[in-house]
This record gives C-alpha cells, sequence and structure tokens, in this order.
C-alpha cells in the first residue's frame, strides 16, 4: 500500500538520524523542544507532523546533510499527503443533501376547473428585499486559524523577499 510506504520511508529516515546522536528519545525531544512520545510516534511511523518544523529541527540538530534534508522533506511531503489520502478515505461519505423542491407555478383551480390569478409567492411590495429562503444555510464564518496561517504565510514570504533584495543590493555594490 503505497501510503505505509510512504509513511514508513519518512520514519525510517527520522530514526537514523535519531541513531547518529546516541541520544534517547527523551533526551534528544527535549533538545528540540517537543514531547517524547510525539517524537517517538514520528520515528516509528504512527503519525507524520503537520508542518515541517519539528523535522527541520531535528535535522539540524542531527547535522544533516543538504541532501538529506532535500530527502527529508521530499519524504515529509509523500507521507503527510499520504495520511491526508487515508484519512480521507475512512471519512464516512457526507450524506446528499435534499435536492430543493422545485417551485411550482401552476395557475390556481378553482373548483369549477377555472383557472384564476398566477400566485408566484409571497406578495411583495415594490422595492422591497424578499425574506431569505428559511432552508438556505447561513454563510459559515472561516476559521480564525485559516486567515492566521495565510497572514503569517504573507508576512514570512515578504521578510525572505526583502532579505533577498538586500543581499542582492549588497552584492551589486561589492
Amino acid at each position: 500500500m503505497p501510503t505505509h510506504h510512504d509513511v514508513e520511508e519518512f520514519a525510517a529516515l527520522l530514526r537514523r538520524l535519531k541513531d547518529r546522536t546516541d541520544r534517547s528519545y527523551g533526551s534528544l525531544a527535549r533538545r528540540l523542544n517537543m514531547n517524547t512520545s510525539t517524537l517517538h510516534r514520528y520515528c516509528a511511523g504512527e503519525a507524520v507532523p503537520q508542518d515541517f518544523a519539528p523535522v527541520e529541527r531535528l535535522a539540524a540538530f542531527c547535522e544533516a546533510t543538504p541532501q538529506e534534508r532535500l530527502e527529508l522533506h521530499r519524504l515529509w511531503l509523500s507521507a503527510a499527503a499520504a495520511r491526508q489520502r487515508a484519512r480521507t478515505a475512512d471519512a464516512p461519505e457526507p450524506e446528499p443533501e435534499p435536492a430543493p423542491k422545485p417551485e411550482v407555478n401552476a395557475p390556481d383551480r378553482a373548483p369549477d376547473g377555472k383557472t384564476g390569478p398566477e400566485k408566484t409567492g409571497p406578495e411583495e411590495q415594490p422595492g422591497s428585499t424578499p425574506a431569505p429562503h428559511e432552508d438556505a444555510p447561513a454563510p459559515t464564518p472561516r476559521p480564525w486559524y485559516r486567515s492566521r496561517r495565510a497572514l503569517a504565510s504573507t508576512a514570512v514570504t515578504c521578510a525572505l523577499l526583502a532579505a533577498a533584495g538586500g543581499i542582492s543590493a549588497l552584492a551589486d555594490h561589492g
């Protein structure tokens, strides 16, 4: 199964990096400012970090080469995507929403079978806004963490671009 393979390959590289240090999970986790059981779950392939930061801290502490860091990032991306696919495959199918009932604008029939004036809904005053449909779902607000994440990533990108521009300007004058 590709999901298991991707996660196991990622965990194997984490274990190799950890084994270089000759430290226990507890000692290494303290140095990386993370929980011991979390580090162990990552190295055992039982969990995949949601972001790359703890993996990068481990790579830096273990003095991983640039090639190892690149491979670690590639494997983390594959493992995280595989876990996400597994989560969505295990999730129950959402029940389909019932189809909206079509509005019928058929002419009213009087008891004698003759048609009367057509009704199109509640009487509306000219210039008034029709009342919202009761079955229409209210728009859900965006979760706070998504907007913060977007703001943080934009700030980091701007800072990196500013730093690159400064370095480029210094190189041009030197």
